[in-house]
């Protein structure tokens, strides 16, 4: 089921009005947080956001970026008890898009369970 903007407020536009609307926070620090998803598509279902807004797209952002947002991804998996595996996806595009990112800063989905 593709969740649309008349479903949902994204939960990133929600994270950057600095309202976690009842928003797990796992993990944050200077460059990213991690917060469980709004409409989960399995048990487990988090989100990685980039906090640097001005890298839009896998394109613009700089490879320490994108892998420090998978370390991050790969230490909540770990914390949530997702050993026996996960999915982790990465929204490109507009046709890419799971979720409406009005803000568009980079994120990933981390999907377990």
């Amino acid at each position: 089921m593709k969740i649309t903007e008349q479903d949902c407020t994204s939960p990133i536009q929600s994270l950057f009005d600095g309202d976690l609307n009842g928003l797990t926070v796992h993990y944050e620090d200077e460059r990213c947080i991690a917060v469980s998803e709004r409409h989960s598509v399995s048990n487990t279902h988090f989100l990685v956001v980039s906090k640097d807004k001005s890298q839009t797209s896998l394109q613009d952002a700089s490879p320490d970026a994108v892998g420090h947002l998978l370390v991050v991804a790969a230490k909540v998996a770990k914390q949530l008890n997702l050993g026996d595996g996960y999915r982790v996806v990465m929204d490109q595009g507009e046709n890419g898009k799971f979720v409406n990112n009005p803000v568009g800063s980079i994120s990933i989905n981390v999907i377990g369970g």
